[in-house]
């Protein structure tokens, strides 16, 4: 299985857009926004100018799968097709090994507490609850979380590249 995260390039913005508007994606996310390439191109201008954010799309075999993103120590991801969504874990992995070696030191995430597929996943990595809020995004309840690279417990996995 060839899984590289490719730099999120201009040629990327509608299939991105394309995913990050699908019912079943917004459920997950704490914003929901228009189908308007416009603004996704005003968007990725201001991400280029932004050092903080990184953004990637996940690709396995040559194909897109979901797109991935650092804001700071922040981490959100979402896969834009169901072909890839019992790959997760390994995507997480991936990158997250990647990252570990390459010095960083812990990752925040923010999910809805609903969402017990995802928060599995997530502690089966080594990831710990650090709060709860309540009516934190569309009127649900968040945990922030956070993982640190002693305690990374996914396996030790390295994608076959990670562009910077």
């Amino acid at each position: 299985m060839d899984v590289r995260f490719k730099k999120l390039a201009e040629d990327d913005l509608e299939m991105v857009l394309r995913w990050r508007t699908k019912p079943e994606i917004t459920h997950w996310l704490f914003t929901d926004i228009p189908f308007d390439m416009d603004k996704q191109r005003e968007w990725f201008k201001e991400l280029e100018a932004d050092t903080n954010r990184m953004y990637w799309i996940a690709r396995i075999n040559g194909r897109s799968a979901g797109s991935f993103f650092l804001n700071g120590d922040e981490l959100g991801f979402f896969l834009g097709t169901n072909e890839f969504k019992g790959l997760a874990p390994i995507f997480l992995a991936m990158f997250y090994s990647w990252w570990f070696d390459h010095g960083r030191e812990k990752f925040i995430i923010h999910i809805f507490s609903d969402h017990e597929r995802l928060k599995q996943v997530h502690y089966s990595h080594g990831y710990r609850i650090l709060e709860i809020n309540s009516n934190y995004a569309k009127g649900r309840t968040v945990c922030k979380m956070e993982l640190d690279k002693k305690s990374f417990s996914g396996p030790k996995i390295l994608p076959a590249e990670v562009e910077i």
